[in-house]
C-alpha cells in the first residue's frame, strides 16, 4: 500500500517538474560580428545599430579595437 501511495506522489511530482521546464523558453538571442573597412581593415568605434522589424525594438553596440561586436538580449 504504502508503496503504491510513493509511486504515485512520485509520478505526480516528475510531471509537475516538466510542466515548470516547459515555460522556461528562451525568448532573447544575441548577435555578434566584425566591421571591416573598404581595404578589409577592422574599424574600431563603430556603432552597429540592429532592428527588430515585427516589433522595431533598436538595439546598438560598439565595435571594439579589433573590430567585433556583441549585443544580446535581442527579440528573435
Amino acid at each position: 500500500m504504502k508503496s503504491k501511495i510513493f509511486v504515485r506522489f512520485a509520478s505526480i511530482l516528475t510531471g509537475l517538474l516538466f510542466v515548470g521546464a516547459s515555460y522556461a523558453q528562451v525568448t532573447t538571442g544575441s548577435i555578434s560580428g566584425m566591421v571591416k573597412d573598404s581595404r578589409g581593415e577592422p574599424l574600431a568605434g563603430a556603432t552597429v545599430k540592429v532592428t527588430h522589424v515585427p516589433s522595431g525594438s533598436i538595439y546598438f553596440a560598439m565595435t571594439q579595437g579589433n573590430g567585433n561586436y556583441f549585443t544580446q538580449g535581442v527579440r528573435v
